[in-house]
């Protein structure tokens, strides 16, 4: 059963990650069983009621690899007293009752549960991935486990965005940085809280002049240091262009976005 991280679970790892807010994960997750699609805002969110229905601990998450994580231990549900109704979705909470979804999906296999029916699930048959092409590996890998696993992720003390003249692959090759002619990554200053799982800078971003050629600018990279350091994200720039001796590329506030799923 694959699914993705909920837009609140979103916006706290964007925050986490590049505006220096805090998440810190919760210490239980709850498997509920959905009669509809929550979507990703959880505004569809529908639970069984009665019946024996209970959210079940799960009792732990596989370290991230691939961009995923898996139950690392078995959930077994109560048996129902009564129907729970037709069941096509899953969700991951962070508390017994109400509480926030943190990751959703559907059911590989739809149930309709009557009286004495147990759901089972299988170490690693619940997943959640970060699929989201904008993410390096580095970064989804981290994040989910901070998110699910507990392991720290320190947020970085600086942000730097620079340029790419190919196309960045998410596990950190095929990055070009332009060398040389006065070409240096600059510091993102400031970032808008996330949004519906999207965040972008919030104040512009002055790269220095060139002296001389760094080529055609494709994509924005962004890193957690001014030299080497860890790839982060990426972004496709609108219009690319050639810099040439005496530009002086300008980033407006909002042009660089970031999403998460």
């Amino acid at each position: 059963m694959s699914g993705s991280i909920s837009d609140y679970l979103e916006d706290k790892a964007l925050d986490h990650a590049f505006l220096g807010t805090a998440y810190t994960p919760p210490g239980a997750y709850y498997l509920a069983l959905l009669l509809a699609d929550p979507l990703d805002d959880a505004s569809a969110f529908s639970e069984p009621s009665g019946n024996g229905y209970a959210r079940k601990s799960i009792g732990g998450f596989s370290a991230a690899s691939n961009r995923t994580i898996a139950n690392s231990a078995q959930v077994q549900f109560a048996a129902a007293t009564g129907s729970w109704g037709s069941l096509t979705h899953w969700a991951i909470m962070d508390a017994l009752t109400s509480g926030n979804m943190l990751a959703h999906g559907p059911l590989t296999n739809p149930l309709s549960i009557v009286a004495g029916n147990a759901p089972v699930y299988q170490i690693g048959e619940i997943t959640v991935s970060v699929v989201e092409a904008t993410w390096s590996d580095y970064l989804a890998n981290a994040m989910l486990d901070h998110l699910f696993g507990g392991a720290t992720f320190t947020q970085p003390a600086a942000i730097y965005l620079g340029f790419s003249t190919s196309a960045p692959a998410l596990d950190g090759t095929n990055i070009t940085e332009p060398s040389g002619s006065g070409y240096a990554r600059t510091q993102v200053t400031a970032f808008v809280a996330a949004s519906g799982g999207t965040k972008s800078n919030s104040a512009q971003i002055q790269f220095p002049q060139a002296s001389g050629a760094w080529g055609t600018i494709a994509y924005g990279v962004l890193y957690d240091a001014a030299t080497s350091g860890n790839f982060l994200a990426k972004g496709a720039v609108d219009n690319p262009y050639a810099v040439v001796s005496g530009n002086a590329p300008l980033v407006l506030a909002g042009q660089f976005s970031l999403t998460a799923a």
